[in-house]
């Protein structure tokens, strides 16, 4: 086979050149607040479903037990409910959040913490006075405060992302405090958990680590033995039913006495608790020994489930008012729709352009997350989903049954193992299916997948990029080639080395890589790709550049800044009824013309997110959980 040179990277001197754009670009898009907004039409609310994020047993004023859940949503919910009837309360928080952490503690009181949809912060729930009180922020750093526990000294602690931080909550006076960083390199508090006078920190991703936190001194000492780190991500300090922590890990049960680790021939029963979703604490146990079983589902399903002492599991109803729910793709599909889905709880909504009517299809992946990447094959929609790469596929001629059965509909058909599948396409040989994304928690170099969905079977290829992972993808036409668009980043918090994105040409059949060139410097990502007219049109997520590659020359025609702004995934797209490449450009939308390369500025609206779906003279976007269709001028 013919072996083709790398292509050189383009010059200093165009370089500085496209430097100097690319700031006067962002400059522009900084001044610019909004620019033909007439043209934009907000169509409201999409969906409104609601993702149960966390669960707990508590009491009363009167001392009766209540079964507290906690919702994701745009506000996030919270419900408390007599847990043998269903009859519910509803309280709304005052922001966004994903209520990740809850425990109601000695003082009968109930506490939340959030993140992951804005900053952290702490809220407490008062059953007394039937009252949800935000008690404000304890770092000016972070993002999420995962787990809360209870400590002896009177405190709750929880444990922090992107500076792996502890902080504490004094339940007499609700002071919160920042107590800094646990782990030196780490990113996650995940878990925590405590026994006696230390709080025990499970740090990760990319080294799993164990910080004993002394709440006497303030000292931290870290106790993971060495040689059990290769088989973790994270630490896993935990307390067990008998009430003593315990490491876990291969073959080895410690427990944990202070700073010192004892082996132990058996480990204690997992505690009978919800604690940050672990599939060993989905339950909870009522004072009687009636159990409590909830997921993901129930917010959407209205059910949860009880089981009192020897009698059979039954689901209990409840009613609340559903909140916003934050959008995550659009695309059009081959009947003329627009299609979307939304970020937790990932839901699938179909667009009818003609009355603009949204109807809700359901839940294609069987899991929170989100719908990175989807193609259209044959009439039915492949998806790969975050967290795992889950994949699924949807026929929608056929009656909406979720499960992995073969009747299945949509069907899970197995793992893509990528953490974040960026992109999912049509192969070469119109048979299988390409993946390709970033790696999970952690780690950075990503991998390619192949699969074959009648089957369905699943072929995983590492080390075809180096560090680097995939961020697009597009087939070539007429050949065995596909172009790949790379990316830098890595799995979250991972320690990937920074470099320059790459267009790379790889043959399906050789699995090999034919040639690659450097189109832009210093961008992060080459994150869109669209093939039409012999051409590829990619852009870049970064500064915002438009890259024009011949793939059958191997050869850059052009690149240049598309001056309002990075692009993003799902943010370009060809409009078969103009000949025209629509694109989005921070929060703008520019047209681009195949043929001169031209970027034209058509609108901002401020707040635009991913995602383009085109029909005809019109293009639907959102911004949050609010679907938004422009109109082409």
């Amino acid at each position: 086979m013919l072996k083709i040179p790398r292509i050189p990277p383009v010059t200093s001197a165009a370089l500085i050149l496209m430097a100097v754009m690319a700031m006067t670009g962002s400059l522009q898009a900084q001044e610019q607040q909004s620019f033909n907004t007439h043209l934009f039409t907000d169509l409201g609310t999409a969906v409104k479903r609601n993702s149960l994020y966390n669960h707990a047993l508590g009491v009363d004023a009167e001392g009766r037990e209540r079964y507290f859940q906690a919702y994701k949503g745009d506000p996030w919910i919270l419900l408390s409910i007599d847990p043998l009837t269903g009859a519910a309360e509803q309280y709304t928080a005052p922001r966004v959040g994903n209520p990740w952490g809850i425990v109601f503690a000695s003082n009968h009181k109930l506490y939340i913490s959030t993140g992951g949809s804005g900053d952290d912060e702490v809220y407490c729930f008062d059953p007394a006075r039937k009252v949800l009180e935000f008690l404000g922020r304890p770092t000016d750093t972070e993002q999420v405060v995962w787990t809360l526990v209870e400590a002896d000294d009177g405190h709750l602690y929880g444990g922090t992302y992107p500076n792996s931080k502890l902080i504490s909550l004094d339940l007499a006076t609700h002071e919160l405090c920042d107590l800094g960083r646990m782990s030196p390199t780490q990113k996650y508090v995940r878990s925590l958990d405590t026994e006696g006078p230390y709080v025990y920190c499970n740090c990760g991703p990319s080294r799993a680590e164990v910080w004993a936190y002394d709440t006497r001194s303030g000292e931290k000492t870290e106790i993971l033995p060495e040689r059990l780190r290769s088989h973790l991500r994270y630490g896993i300090a935990q307390q067990r039913a008998d009430g003593h922590v315990y490491i876990a890990v291969a073959d080895e049960v410690l427990r944990v006495k202070g700073l010192e680790l004892e082996p132990v021939e058996v480990l204690p029963p997992a505690l009978v608790q919800n604690h940050q979703g672990r599939a060993d604490r989905m339950i909870l146990r009522m004072r009687d020994g009636t159990l409590i079983t909830a997921d993901y589902q129930s917010g959407i399903e209205l059910r949860y489930f009880i089981q009192p002492p020897d009698q059979e599991r039954r689901p209990v109803a409840f009613e609340y008012e559903g909140t916003k729910t934050a959008l995550w793709a659009l695309e059009a599909g081959p009947d003329g729709k627009i299609y979307g889905t939304t970020r937790s709880p990932i839901t699938l909504f179909a667009v009818d352009p003609a009355s603009d009517e949204i109807t809700v299809l359901g839940d294609p992946i069987g899991a929170n997350g989100q719908v990175y990447s989807w193609v259209w094959h044959q009439g039915k929609l492949y998806m790969a989903a975050y967290s795992g790469g889950r994949l699924t596929v949807w026929d929608p001629a056929r009656p909406w049954q979720f499960g992995s059965a073969p009747d299945s509909n949509p069907r899970y058909l197995g793992s893509a193992h990528i953490g974040r599948p960026a992109s999912l396409i049509l192969a070469p040989d119109g048979e299988h299916l390409l993946a390709g994304g970033v790696p999970g928690y952690g780690s950075f170099g990503g991998v390619i997948t192949i699969i074959e969905p009648q089957e369905p079977q699943i072929e995983v290829l590492e080390g075809l990029l180096g560090t680097q992972s995939v961020a697009a993808m597009v087939a070539v036409p007429d050949t065995n080639l596909v172009c790949i668009g790379t990316t830098w980043h890595g799995g979250s918090a991972s320690e990937a080395p920074i470099s320059d994105p790459r267009l790379l040409l790889w043959d399906f059949t050789t699995r090999e890589i034919i040639c690659e060139t450097v189109p832009v410097a210093g961008e992060d990502s080459i994150v869109q790709m669209v093939m039409q007219g012999g051409r590829i049109y990619a852009a870049t997520e970064g500064t915002g550049h438009l890259i024009v590659f011949d793939p059958y020359q191997q050869q850059v025609l052009h690149t240049a800044p598309l001056e309002h702004g990075s692009c993003c995934l799902f943010g370009m797209r060809y409009n078969p009824a103009d000949g025209m490449l629509y694109a989005l450009s921070g929060d703008s939308v520019v047209r681009i013309d195949p043929a001169t390369y031209a970027v034209e500025l058509l609108g901002t609206y401020p707040g635009l997110d991913w995602g383009m779906g085109l029909a005809g003279e019109h293009i639907y976007m959102y911004s949050g959980s609010s679907l938004i269709k422009f109109t082409i001028p």
